[in-house]
Parts: structure tokens; sequence; C-alpha cells
């Protein structure tokens, strides 16, 4: 049995790997203000207007779908972020309602490989 959980765990590094690397914005990188982001589960930016793979920052544009979903494209990146309890704080107007999310899945389909991480939306006013 362990055998068995062990060729699944290599099976999966691969794909991980192909993926990309996520990383947190640094607070320069962030744009501030107004607006709403995604956080991980530790509370650092990943997502803004911008998102870190394997170090190189990457411009993407939000688009509400529904009440529990946001999707996010830029180059060789495709992302979905899906709420199963409650709704997300952006609408498809983009006006959007101050405070923080129930965790959810962000889904990342980079370069044809995906991976996906809990995480939260969160939205201030101006600083």
């Amino acid at each position: 049995m362990m055998y068995k959980s062990m060729i699944a765990m290599m099976a999966c590094i691969p794909a991980l790997a192909a993926a990309g690397t996520l990383t947190p914005l640094k607070p320069a990188e962030i744009e501030g203000g107004a607006g709403c982001y995604l956080v991980d589960e530790t509370d650092n930016t990943i997502v803004d207007s911008k998102v870190k793979i394997d170090g190189n920052l990457i411009s993407v544009k939000p688009t509400v779908t529904d009440s529990k979903t946001i999707n996010w494209k830029g180059s060789n990146i495709a992302m979905e972020f899906r709420l199963r309890k409650g709704k997300v704080l952006a609408d498809k107007d983009e006006e959007f309602t101050v405070g923080r999310t129930a965790l959810g899945e962000l889904s990342i389909t980079y370069k044809g490989a995906t991976s996906s991480i809990k995480a939260r939306q969160e939205c201030a006013g101006p600083d």
C-alpha cells in the first residue's frame, strides 16, 4: 500500500512543476488603492492586476462570471477562483463590497498545466 502511495505522489510532481511556481506579490508589486485581490491561506497577496509565476509578473484581467466565480486571463495563463460558500465581493459592473470571503479554490492553468490552491477574495476601500 505504501508503495502505491509513493508512486501516486511521484506522478503528481511533474504536473505541478510544469504549472509553474506561484509566489506572493511584494508590496511594491501590488496596485493598491480601492479594489479586490486574492490572498492565500496565510494572507499573502497572490493575485491583483498581476500574478507572479516562476518569478515573472504577468498582467491579468478579471471577469466576474457569476456570484461564486471570477476568471482572470493573461499571457499563457488562465485562472478561476470559485467559492463553495457565500458569494464573491465584486460584481459584473466592477463594483464591490469591502470585506473578505470564505476560503475558495483558485485553479491556475499556466502553459497548459493546471494546479490549484486555497485562496480567498479581499476587497478594500481607498488607502
